[in-house]
């Protein structure tokens, strides 16, 4: 019985240290970045403009040519149409190249009002990965451009 007990416990330290190492393996910079992700993620459930934009550079550019005017622009319209936004990010990889870094992740929108729920990005059926290019200025990690990565799939 008491073999039974040292092997419970022995495998939860493992298991918990496991953790523990890859949270904290992690280095500044790419928790720096991932925080940018989830700060624009509440902010935009919250409608918070200031948090979403103030994440973006001036000379941001994306594949679609749109600049920090545009994305202004297309928040004040979203952010008036809706209750509020469900926002669901998963980080799937971060690259971190000296003052640069690519975040790959997908994202999932949906805009609410009342018992509408309307999808605004992320389609179900052709699977897609936003990636967020990111510069390091002034010691901060700004989102200077994205592309909408489209995947093949059977559709």
């Amino acid at each position: 019985m008491k073999k039974k007990w040292v092997n419970i416990w022995a495998w939860t330290l493992i298991i918990g240290s496991s953790f523990l190492f890859l949270n904290c393996s992690k280095n500044p910079d790419e928790q720096a970045i991932r925080g940018v992700i989830e700060d624009m993620r509440v902010g935009m459930e919250e409608l918070r403009y200031d948090s979403v934009v103030n994440a973006v550079s001036e000379d941001y550019s994306d594949n679609v040519n749109n600049t920090k005017a545009n994305l202004k622009n297309r928040l004040q319209r979203i952010f008036g149409r809706f209750e509020r936004l469900e926002v669901k990010t998963n980080i799937l990889e971060v690259q971190i190249k000296g003052m640069t870094a690519l975040a790959k992740l997908k994202m999932k929108i949906d805009g609410i009002e009342g018992e509408r729920k309307e999808r605004l990005f992320g389609n179900p059926i052709r699977a897609a990965e936003l990636h967020l290019h990111f510069e390091k200025r002034s010691g901060r990690w700004r989102i200077v451009g994205s592309t909408v990565v489209r995947k093949r799939g059977i559709f």
